[in-house]
């Protein structure tokens, strides 16, 4: 039978199949993942420069919740700028921030990353402009951060988050150790000027701009002189402070970014904690120097505020607010200051915030002595608690890996807890909730249109996979076995995507390529064979209902891949030699 006609033939299973989900308002997971080598594409933001003068509001301060609530046009809409990084305001260059971003707090220092950028630019000037590239220069550096202004549409709901976020700390039970200053919650607009007046306020803010100005004098002739500047966009929370003679706190400020939804949610306790235990943050330094201090504050700080977080979402009714603080906990960057935040989160939650605060206050040594003495994350603790799957998830695949080469094709594993099989959309040739990873990439149109999840994904031949995994898997329930059942299937494929070809004898010769949908067929149906072996082997413990929901699955594939296989054709030879291969015995006739 011609290869056309099983086209025809798949394609119209495919709609109809299709046809019946939207009736029944359903999406399946069990289609085809995308596999494997992805060519990278890049998604451009546009069509926002010509109206952002409408787009941003003006300066609004925090009005009681009360008031706001009868300016919100719908309770369920309020929400909605929470929903979305945001992704349109990178990228402008320094004349553009000055106009349209508002200045916050005082100058200072500049950042290694962004000192390092104006000294390369800063060289290329002397040497344009024919100055003396051995002269004695003296270099100055400074930095003032500016925020980039709210959308007119989220300046109220955003106002009544700072509001009712300050609100929370203050009257939370476990932290009335704390003194807390009358706080100001303030939504930046067009037009803002904070240089001076930013003394115990909350900005709500799009993100910041760190914009640094490097001048270089040459000290023996001071008409070689130089200015560089540089504007640097970052999505992230901030707490600037202004110390004493006495190291004291003085002034403080905090800057929390909408424009990543997962960051505002943990942003102002993680912010402002550290500010009401600085006291022994600095006890600490003294003893221990910066870099541990900085070390102590952020892990004692982190494991309160998620918990808090926690808390503060729920009360708020928040749409997906508990997957965005487990995905703030999730995406912490992989940096020495946060190594030990996981394990505070987990002895917060097993003792309570205000034993935390309690202990660091007194001593932050013996509260950092608590948290390094944890015991590692067991499968019962992930499966239980949301926040703790992605740090488990990880020491799974490392230790994996250390007996099994095949897992180590898995480069990363991503827990994502609200990652879905959405439909794709063809015409972009993207996958659906991927948008947000733009190096994801072009798919073919045969694709009938849904991802597996969990999902491995090899960005181009001969690299390693990341792999999502989405929180059904735990949410169902599933053994530690049975989570290490679907993440054989996906190491293979990864494993495939890394060798670059198929382990198989091509015993039936042919000519011609093979489709892409074949390719992807076979490399699922060997993905299956490699994890459904494993449980006959007895190497995973698995239930009989998830042996045979996936033995089910491979012997669908094994069908489909069957049928082509009848084909005289380079697509149905290739497909003999892949059956030819299976380790698991399909007895079909």
């Amino acid at each position: 039978m011609g290869q056309g006609k099983y086209k025809r033939k798949a394609e119209k299973l495919a709609n109809k199949q299709r046809r019946k989900e939207e009736r029944e308002g359903i999406v399946s997971k069990k289609k085809r993942r995308i596999w494997p080598w992805i060519l990278g594409t890049t998604l451009l933001a546009g069509g926002v420069v010509s109206t952002l003068y409408d787009y941003f509001s003006e300066p609004e301060k925090v009005i009681p919740a009360k008031v706001q609530s009868s300016n919100i046009k719908k309770k369920d809409d309020k929400w909605d700028f929470v929903v979305n990084k945001v992704e349109h305001f990178k990228g402008w260059d320094v004349d553009r921030v000055k106009e349209i971003c508002s200045p916050i707090g005082p100058e200072s220092d500049v950042g290694d990353k962004q000192k390092k950028i104006l000294e390369a630019k800063i060289i290329d000037e002397i040497k344009k402009n024919g100055y003396d590239m051995g002269g004695d220069y003296k270099i100055d550096a400074k930095m003032r951060r500016y925020g980039v202004p709210v959308e007119k549409t989220a300046t109220i709901p955003l106002s009544e988050f700072c509001q009712e976020a300050i609100k929370f700390m203050h009257s939370h039970p476990e932290l009335k150790a704390f003194r807390w200053k009358d706080a100001e919650g303030v939504t930046i607009g067009k037009g803002c000027d904070f240089r001076e007046n930013f003394d115990a306020k909350f900005f709500a803010v799009n993100g910041y701009y760190k914009v640094a100005t490097l001048t270089a004098t040459n000290k023996n002739d001071l008409k070689q002189k130089i200015s560089i500047e540089d504007a640097l966009f970052t999505s992230g929370a901030f707490a600037g402070i202004v110390r004493d003679e006495e190291k004291r706190i003085d002034q403080w400020y905090i800057l929390m970014s909408a424009a990543d939804p997962s960051v505002l949610m943990v942003a102002p306790f993680s912010e402002m904690i550290p500010l009401k235990m600085d006291a022994a943050t600095i006890r600490y330094e003294d003893r221990f120097g910066s870099k541990k201090a900085l070390q102590a504050a952020e892990t004692v700080s982190e494991g309160i505020s998620h918990n808090l977080a926690l808390e503060f979402v729920e009360k708020m009714k928040i749409p997906n607010g508990k997957e965005m603080v487990e995905s703030a906990l999730a995406n912490l960057s992989d940096v020495e200051q946060y190594d030990f935040v996981v394990d505070s989160v987990r002895w917060v939650r097993q003792n309570s915030i205000s034993e935390a605060i309690e202990i660091y206050m007194n001593d932050a040594e013996e509260y950092m002595d608590a948290v390094m003495n944890m015991p590692a994350i067991s499968f019962e603790e992930a499966r239980d608690f949301g926040s703790m799957r992605a740090p488990y998830l990880e020491k799974l695949v490392a230790e994996e890996s250390k007996e099994n080469e095949i897992w180590k094709c898995l480069d990363k594993i991503v827990y994502d807890p609200g990652f879905r099989a959405y439909e794709i959309d063809t015409g972009n040739n993207v996958i659906g909730n991927m948008k947000k990873n733009q190096n994801y990439g072009k798919i073919s149109e045969d694709v009938d249109g849904m991802v597996f999840v969990p999902l491995a994904v090899t960005h181009l031949k001969g690299k390693n996979a990341v792999c999502y995994f989405d929180d059904a898997s735990f949410d169902k329930k599933y053994s530690e076995d049975e989570i290490k059942s679907l993440l054989d299937n996906e190491a293979y494929n990864a494993y495939l995507g890394e060798i670059g070809k198929f382990p198989v004898k091509m015993i039936y010769s042919f000519k011609g390529e093979i489709s892409d949908k074949t390719n992807r067929m076979a490399a699922e149906l060997l993905s299956f064979d490699h994890q459904i072996f494993r449980i006959k082997k007895g190497e995973r413990k698995v239930s009989d209902d998830f042996a045979q929901k996936y033995i089910g699955m491979f012997g669908r594939l094994y069908d489909e891949m069957k049928y082509i296989s009848q084909n005289d054709d380079a697509d149905g030879n290739f497909t003999k030699n892949i059956l030819a291969s299976l380790k698991c015995n399909i007895n079909k006739k």
